[in-house]
């Protein structure tokens, strides 16, 4: 290996070799497999919103003075078990929202662990419980576009916990009282289901390959010849 007529340095080789031995891995995007949200003024077992193609987040304010939270569950079982993620993404497709929704605080907690949720059954009373961690966020986006925020600690809890191939989210907000503000996403029921809630995992990079020392043994040869040539000029 070469530098402008002359060998290239240890350094050089050294770039190199991490260059060839280190692979980034690129995200990953998880479609929601399941999506649906409560209502805190119709509670009762008559109350599923499961079949809808929105689920929304926020309070509707007066007369009704309603609590809305969605619950997402993503399949994460073609992962490793063990792996990372480094930085997970939400993102919700943003079909309509109140008047003034943004500022909205929204918080992405994970399900408690061993709880779980039917989107075709769950109700406002048989919501499941969450854990304490949290992930906070402010509403920024328009109609027609992509709200993200990041839910790295809610989704490590998740993949740390009995079931680490399914990812159990409640996306709800603080606000309980004062004027009606809220936000809707698009889920998979809609026209458009590539549009549904989506979580990205970036893995970071990979471990060195498994041909790290036949790349070390070829550096090597290279350097020696390097200097060889060195010496006899």
């Amino acid at each position: 290996m070469w530098c402008d007529g002359r060998a290239c340095s240890p350094i050089i080789l050294g770039t190199v070799l991490l260059g060839l031995c280190t692979t980034p891995v690129a995200a990953q995007t998880f479609g929601a497999v399941a999506d649906t949200f409560v209502d805190s003024a119709v509670p009762n077992t008559n109350s599923n919103f499961g079949n809808l193609s929105f689920a929304e987040v926020g309070f509707s304010g007066p007369p009704k003075d309603a609590i809305d939270r969605a619950l997402l569950q993503f399949d994460l079982s073609s992962l490793p078990p063990a792996s990372g993620p480094v930085r997970a993404t939400l993102r919700l497709f943003i079909s309509a929202t109140s008047v003034d929704a943004l500022g909205l605080v929204v918080e992405v907690h994970p399900l408690a662990p061993g709880q779980t949720f039917d989107e075709l059954t769950v109700t406002w009373n048989t919501q499941p419980a969450v854990a304490a961690v949290v992930a906070t966020s402010v509403m920024d986006t328009p109609v027609g576009e992509w709200f993200a925020m990041d839910v790295s600690e809610p989704v490590a809890a998740q993949r740390a916990g009995p079931n680490p191939t399914q990812v159990y989210l409640r996306v709800g907000s603080p606000v309980a009282s004062g004027d009606e503000i809220f936000l809707d996403f698009l889920t998979k029921e809609s026209m458009t289901p590539d549009l549904r809630a989506q979580l990205v995992l970036d893995l970071g990079v990979a471990a060195p390959s498994a041909s790290l020392p036949v790349l070390i043994f070829a550096s090597l040869a290279l350097l020696a010849l390097a200097l060889r040539r060195m010496q006899r000029a």
